[in-house]
């Protein structure tokens, strides 16, 4: 949030925590502290495919993203959506899984990456929640970008320390037999 809204340096820090907290005592935000590895700075995708493109290595894929997994967790503070600020805004609002913190830290610094660079780009994400009515006999990605015709554009999964090759095959195959590219990060 810091890195997006705000500069990401000290100063910037604060007011990103200020301005963070004024959203808790609005009742838009709440905040938890939770356990999940150190942050990735994600600058691009760990693969991408595109229809054409050749098969990857899917033992290979796991192995780079299990490798990167070797830091002790560490405390963070996050900030989730409220039933009101759904009301208000739209969408669900946050929960949290122990299991899947990590993920879900690093699936939502993804989005925002998006958001700071393609701005464009990010008003057609659509989250794994949201696209599950629509998703039978397929993969659930993460998330996805939608054409303006609701399609899918591009899917995006993050793939975390315990990936099996087999789902990041299912992916690929699943993407590859509706010709829509994706993005492994």
């Amino acid at each position: 949030a810091a890195r997006t809204w705000w500069d990401g340096t000290p100063a910037g820090n604060a007011e990103a925590e200020r301005g963070l907290q004024s959203l808790v005592r609005s009742r838009f935000l709440w905040s938890a502290a939770i356990e999940a590895h150190p942050e990735l700075m994600l600058e691009r995708p760990l693969f991408e495919w595109a229809s054409g493109d050749s098969v990857p290595d899917c033992v290979a894929l796991a192995q780079i993203a299990r490798r990167r997994f070797a830091a002790r967790d560490t405390t963070h503070v996050v900030f989730l959506a409220t039933t009101g600020a759904a009301k208000v805004f739209g969408g669900t609002p946050g929960k949290l899984k122990a299991p899947s913190t990590t993920h879900d830290l690093h699936l939502a610094g993804v989005y925002l990456r998006l958001l700071r660079n393609a701005p464009e780009e990010a008003e057609r994400w659509v989250s794994e929640a949201t696209l599950a009515p629509d998703r039978t006999d397929q993969i659930l990605p993460d998330a996805a970008l939608l054409k303006p015709d609701g399609r899918l554009e591009r899917v995006i999964e993050f793939v975390g320390s315990s990936y099996p090759p087999e789902r990041l095959r299912n992916v690929h195959l699943d993407c590859e037999a509706r010709e829509v590219p994706y993005e492994l990060w």
